[in-house]
């Protein structure tokens, strides 16, 4: 999971999405609504991502160094 953000969620919605039409559009849904669903579901994904993500302080630069030294070292052990 660690290299799965809010764009490669998206993605994965708007997939699923566009696979499902075939099997719910026009028997069960609307095409209106299903563009809404589809339209709505990455911007919540989005949304709620940025929000969880507001909580978190942006690291300093130093702090980032420090984290990539760290990693380099343990390469360089292993």
């Amino acid at each position: 999971m660690r290299y799965v953000n809010r764009w490669s969620a998206s993605g994965v919605w708007v997939a699923a999405m566009v696979g499902g039409w075939f099997a719910l559009v026009p028997g069960v849904l609307s095409p209106g609504t299903w563009v809404i669903a589809m339209v709505g579901g990455p911007v919540l994904l989005v949304g709620v991502s940025a929000f969880l993500d507001a909580g978190h302080p942006t690291p300093s630069f130093g702090q980032s160094r420090a984290v990539e030294e760290a990693e380099a070292a343990q390469r360089h052990q292993a």
